[in-house]
């Protein structure tokens, strides 16, 4: 299903996924904290400039996962990311803004491109990422999945914006639910079950895949955010069969030395980054 590639230029370790790295036409990977320069919490391959107060490290870090990944430093894009549910759709004119370039001046959480040398690049501490690709319109999508996110349907509007802007058919789009936070980590407040109930009603409260009470302790949940991005991938129309899911929590703490952990190190982490990117 995936397999981990240290690079022997660099020694950076990556994640990569067969489904994904069959296709011939994207590359994409999913970094781990392994092979960077960043210090302290961070260390050592931290992807986030808000994370590492030395901006020159993560930079660094960025072009070393470039090289491992085997896309241009000056391809890779990032959005500012908000927790919401709205969708950048990336054209040639937006290669490189937020890392080598000037940063956007509106916040996303999900960018959908179908131009070829443009690598989608977003953040993760412990939200999931999940990876679209669909080879007919030769379009990608790479998402940043919080709870707000996944609430607000993230992965469904990328589905939708892919459609709309690229002739996308949902049908055949492959995604890759890649690693984060599992149910067993996730633990939620009231608010946050609230949310989603509201939203899915007794569906929701009654699958244990997504949702089950914690039993020791009043108005706390255990929630799936992977389990709930899959179930709203199928309704937007993606078939079951075409979603992989990695079932790697960050958070667990027998992945410590593979991944940062917002939840696990009380945010004072560094984090991971998914690209994506159309040869």
């Amino acid at each position: 299903m995936y397999r981990y590639e240290q690079n022997d230029k660099n020694d950076v370790v990556l994640l990569k996924f067969d489904r994904l790295a069959e296709k011939k036409n994207i590359v994409h990977c999913f970094t781990t904290r392994i092979g960077g320069v960043s210090k302290g919490a961070c260390e050592t391959l931290n992807m986030s400039f808000k994370r590492d107060t030395d901006r020159d490290n993560v930079t660094e870090n960025i072009k070393r996962v470039a090289v491992a990944c085997g896309v241009p430093f000056e391809s890779v894009t990032m959005v500012p990311q908000v927790h919401a549910g709205d969708v950048k759709v990336i054209t040639s004119d937006d290669a490189g803004r937020g890392v080598s370039r000037e940063v956007f001046d509106d916040g996303y959480d999900a960018m959908v491109t179908n131009v070829k040398g443009v690598t989608l690049a977003t953040i993760h501490g412990d939200c999931i990422p999940v990876f679209l690709y669909d080879e007919n319109s030769q379009s990608v999508g790479m998402i940043h999945s919080g709870w707000r996110s996944t609430h607000a349907g993230i992965s469904a509007n990328a589905v939708s914006a892919m459609e709309k802007n690229y002739g996308a058919s949902p049908e055949n789009i492959i995604a890759v639910i890649g690693p984060g936070i599992c149910q067993d980590c996730f633990e939620a407040s009231e608010d946050v079950y609230n949310a989603f109930a509201e939203k899915y009603g007794a569906d929701f409260s009654e699958d244990t895949d997504v949702c089950r009470p914690d039993l020791t302790r009043t108005g706390k949940w255990y929630i799936s955010l992977p389990g709930i991005v899959c179930k709203t991938l199928i309704a937007a129309g993606v078939p079951e069969k075409n979603i992989v899911r990695s079932g790697i929590c960050t958070c667990c703490v027998e992945n410590k030395d593979k991944y940062f952990s917002h939840r696990r190190e009380k945010g004072n982490t560094g984090a991971m980054s998914g690209f994506i990117m159309l040869k």
